[in-house]
């Protein structure tokens, strides 16, 4: 990857940018009044349980309809077969420029940590 976007500032963007800055990647908050997301390439949605707010739901649609890759993940499915299928999606879709998304509650859940540690 060579740039992460999210979307407002927030926990759960601090917390993409500290993963951004270890994998030495650009870190960029794209303005809220965007809403064409025209530099990213992918979405990703982080999320417990398929719970989505009605930001992120929102967010999709605009990502379907442009018919650009979603990936969801559940935090709370198991790390391996996370971990194995996001890096077959990235690579599959030749992702580079992904928005990534998630609410404030998700870095309140102790298993995030570990997955985005070995995210690659």
């Amino acid at each position: 990857m060579q740039k992460i976007y999210t979307k407002v500032k927030s926990k759960f963007s601090d917390r993409i940018e500290v993963l951004s800055q270890s994998k030495n990647v650009e870190f960029i908050i794209v303005d809220k009044d965007e809403r064409n997301f025209e530099d990213t390439d992918a979405l990703i949605i982080f999320h417990e349980d398929h719970n989505l707010d009605a930001s992120g739901e929102e967010i999709r649609d605009i990502f379907e309809k442009k018919l650009r890759p979603i990936h969801k993940i559940d935090i709370n499915g198991t790390k391996q077969v996370i971990l194995t299928h996001y890096g077959l999606w990235v690579e599959r879709n030749k992702v580079q420029s992904p928005l990534i998304i998630g609410t404030d509650q998700l870095v309140d859940n102790p298993k995030i940590e570990a997955l985005l540690a070995e995210m690659p």
